[in-house]
C-alpha cells in the first residue's frame, strides 16, 4: 500500500499522530459492529483506501505544488464518486416506491400484478447496491433487513389482503387535483412503511384518533432521543471497557468450530469458555435493541416532529423484559413484531392453500414454523449480504421454532396430563415459575447462539488478526523506505 502511494504522488511519511491503519481490536470490533470482511476487501480493491490520507501525512517540502494538486484531484474524484454510489441504492428504492405508489392506486386488482415484477426488480437491486453503505458502519444490515422486510409486506398487502385503493371520507368535500394527489401519497406513505399496518384499516385506510392516547409530542421526542446517548454510552464506553478487562481480547481460537460444541465436551469447557459463551448468548439481544431501538428512535421523533405521523403512530418497539418468562413469551411478548404481520399473512394464506380449519391446532403450528422460516431466511439473506453464512440464521430460528413447540407440548399437553392443572398454572405464574422460564431462556441460548455466532465472530477475529500483521508489515516498510 505504502509503496502504490510513494510511487504516484512521492514521498510519504507515517502521521505521528495515529498508527498506519488504527484497526479496532477484536473485543471493540465486535462489540461495535464492524464488518470486517468488506473492510478487508476493500483493502485489496478499493483505490480511495490506497490513497487515503488516514495514518499518512504528506511531506511538503519534498512535494511539487502540482503533485500535490495531482493528488487532491485525485482524493476528490473518488470521494465524489463514492458519494454517487451512495446514491445508487437509494434510487432504486425511490423507484420501487413509485412503482408501489402506482400498484396500490391501481383500481383494477388484476392489473396491479404487472406492477409486481418492476417491483421486485428495484426493490431487489436496492438489496443488493446495499454494500455502496460500507463506508457507514451498520447501515448495509439496516438497509437490507429493512429491504428484505418490504418485500413480504407489499406482496401481502396488495396480492394476498389485496387492500382497496384508498379513498377520501365520503362526506369531505370534494378534493382539487392537487389536494387528492397529496392524499394519494400520505396514503401510500402511510402503508408502505407500515408493516404492522398501525393506524390503518382496509375500510378507511386510518382509525379514529379519539381513542389514542394524547402524549405531548415534547415528551415523546423526549422519551425516544434520550435513549441514544444512553444506547451509546453503554455500547459504545462501558461494554468495550468491561469486555476488555474480562476477556483481554477474543482470540479466532475462542470462537473455533470447536468450541461451538457444548455438551460433547462439557468436561473440556474451562472458565474462559464459559465467559465467553455467556457473553455471546446475551450480547446479540442487546445489540440488537440498540440498533433497531435507537433507528426507530430517530425515525420517530423525525417524522412527528415534521407532522408526517402522530406519537400513537410509532409505539415500543420491545416488549418488557420482565414478561420473559419462557421462549414463546421471548418472542411473543419481548422481540419486536415489525415482520409478524406480514410473515403470518403468508402463513395464513399458505395454510388456506393446504386445506388447513384456520381454528385448528395443526393450522397455528404451520403459521408459526412459516413465520419463523421466513425470519431465518430473511436474517440469512443479511448476513449474505455483508458476506457472512446465511444458513446458520435458517438453521438457528428453526430449532427456536422446534423448541417452542416442544415448551407448548410439555407445558400444555404433558404436565396437564398428570392432573393439578390449578397447582401448575399456580407455579407458573409465581415467581418460581418464571425464574424457572428465565434459566431455560439463557440455557437454550447458552447451547445455540454460539452455534449461530461463532462462525462469524471466527471469521472477524481471524481477519482482524491477519490485518494487524499486514498493519505491522507495512509500517516496517514504509520505515525501511524512508531510512533508504
Amino acid at each position: 500500500m505504502g509503496v502504490a502511494i510513494k510511487k504516484r504522488f512521492g514521498r510519504i511519511t507515517p502521521s505521528m499522530h495515529e498508527p498506519p491503519l488504527a484497526w479496532p481490536d477484536p473485543v471493540t470490533r465486535l462489540t461495535r459492529g464492524y464488518d470486517c470482511s468488506h473492510l478487508c476487501g476493500l483493502l485489496r480493491h478499493a483505490d480511495i483506501i490506497r490513497v487515503s490520507l488516514r495514518g499518512y501525512s504528506i511531506d511538503k517540502k519534498r512535494q511539487s505544488p502540482k503533485r500535490l494538486r495531482s493528488f487532491l484531484h485525485y482524493l476528490h474524484s473518488h470521494h465524489t464518486i463514492m458519494l454517487l454510489h451512495l446514491l445508487i441504492p437509494i434510487i432504486y428504492l425511490a423507484t420501487s416506491i413509485l412503482i408501489f405508489h402506482l400498484a396500490l392506486h391501481c383500481h383494477s386488482q388484476t392489473h396491479r400484478y404487472y406492477f409486481l415484477p418492476f417491483f421486485l426488480l428495484f426493490a431487489s437491486l436496492s438489496i443488493t447496491s446495499s454494500t455502496h453503505f460500507i463506508w457507514i458502519p451498520g447501515l448495509t444490515s439496516l438497509w437490507t433487513q429493512a429491504m428484505v422486510l418490504n418485500v413480504p409486506h407489499v406482496f401481502c398487502l396488495l396480492y394476498i389482503r389485496k387492500w382497496p385503493v384508498p379513498r377520501p371520507p365520503a362526506t369531505s368535500p370534494p378534493l382539487s387535483r392537487f389536494a387528492r394527489f397529496r392524499y394519494q401519497w400520505q396514503a401510500t406513505y402511510r402503508l408502505w412503511g407500515n408493516p404492522q399496518l398501525i393506524s390503518v384499516s382496509p375500510d378507511s385506510n386510518t382509525t379514529s384518533d379519539t381513542d389514542k392516547s394524547s402524549q405531548p409530542i415534547s415528551v415523546f421526542l423526549f422519551l425516544r432521543l434520550v435513549k441514544l446517548p444512553i444506547y451509546y454510552y453503554i455500547n459504545f464506553e462501558i461494554l468495550p471497557t468491561l469486555v476488555a478487562a474480562v476477556f483481554s481480547e477474543i482470540y479466532p481460537e475462542d470462537v473455533s468450530e470447536e468450541k461451538q460444541i457444548l455438551l460433547r465436551r462439557w468436561h473440556d469447557v474451562t472458565t474462559r469458555d464459559f465467559l465467553i459463551r455467556a457473553y455471546v448468548s446475551v450480547i446479540w439481544v442487546w445489540q440488537s435493541v440498540v440498533y433497531l431501538d435507537g433507528t426507530n428512535a430517530i425515525l420517530a421523533s423525525f417524522f412527528v416532529s415534521i407532522g408526517l405521523d402522530r406519537p400513537w403512530d410509532w409505539p415500543p418497539l420491545f416488549g418488557n423484559p420482565n414478561s420473559i418468562t419462557s421462549l414463546r413469551t421471548f418472542w411473543s411478548r419481548f422481540w419486536h413484531k415489525i415482520a409478524l404481520q406480514p410473515y403470518t399473512c403468508i402463513g395464513r394464506a399458505l395454510a388456506r392453500q393446504l386445506n388447513f380449519r384456520s381454528d385448528s391446532y395443526e393450522c397455528k403450528v404451520f403459521v408459526a414454523f412459516i413465520v419463523f422460516g421466513l425470519s431465518g431466511v430473511s436474517h440469512g439473506l443479511v448476513s449474505w449480504q455483508i458476506g457472512r453464512d446465511g444458513w446458520t440464521d435458517v438453521w438457528w430460528f428453526m430449532v427456536n421454532f422446534i423448541a417452542c413447540l416442544m415448551e407448548t407440548i410439555f407445558l400444555q399437553h404433558f404436565l396437564p396430563a398428570f392432573g393439578y392443572q390449578r397447582e401448575l398454572k399456580s407455579v407458573k405464574e409465581s415467581w418460581l415459575g418464571a425464574f424457572i422460564g428465565r434459566v431455560w431462556v439463557f440455557a437454550f441460548f447458552f447451547w445455540s447462539v454460539p452455534k449461530w455466532q461463532y462462525p462469524a465472530m471466527y471469521k472477524d477475529a481471524l481477519q482482524a488478526r491477519q490485518m494487524a500483521v499486514w498493519s505491522l508489515i507495512f509500517s516496517k516498510m514504509i520505515t525501511s523506505a524512508e531510512r533508504g
